[in-house]
């Protein structure tokens, strides 16, 4: 969408003709296979260097642990990993205003992330879409010793 069109950025502001458009900007952008961004790899590749806050004064703190959710019916587990995400977020992104931080404390569902709950505040807008590729969230097997 170009810059102009995008509800964010002002169209009557002059600026808005010098500024990159998106398309031309993200073009060798790493992709999955739905061909969404995948921005742990442009992380990863040095390609985006993300603030550490809205002024640049935040403490980040990768944290390496994952939580796996159960629920998920007959689909397999989800790996939530937190490394991934604590790369370039702080801890109050999310923390407590999306999700409690104690087990059990979040009654994540798939309807509530489509309607833009939970993982859905920013997975379908600023992060790949929860309805494609559906393995990237549902990758631990039911079947994995000591999850069950």
């Amino acid at each position: 969408m170009p810059v102009s069109e995008d509800g964010i950025h002002d169209p009557t502001n002059d600026a808005v003709k010098v500024l990159q458009e998106p398309v031309e900007a993200m073009a060798d952008f790493p992709r999955d296979n739905s061909g969404v961004i995948d921005w742990v790899k442009a992380l990863d590749q040095g390609l985006i260097a993300p603030r550490k806050g809205l002024y640049g004064d935040e403490e980040m703190h990768a944290v390496d642990f994952d939580v796996i959710f159960k629920n998920t019916g007959s689909m397999p587990y989800v790996r939530y990993p937190h490394r991934k995400h604590t790369e370039w977020l702080t801890c109050k992104n999310c923390h407590p205003k999306i999700f409690l931080p104690q087990k059990g404390g979040n009654p994540v569902t798939m309807s509530g992330i489509m309607q833009g709950k939970y993982c859905g505040v920013c997975h379908g807008k600023v992060a790949f879409p929860p309805t494609k590729n559906c393995g990237r969230c549902h990758s631990v097997s039911r079947d994995t010793v000591g999850l069950r």
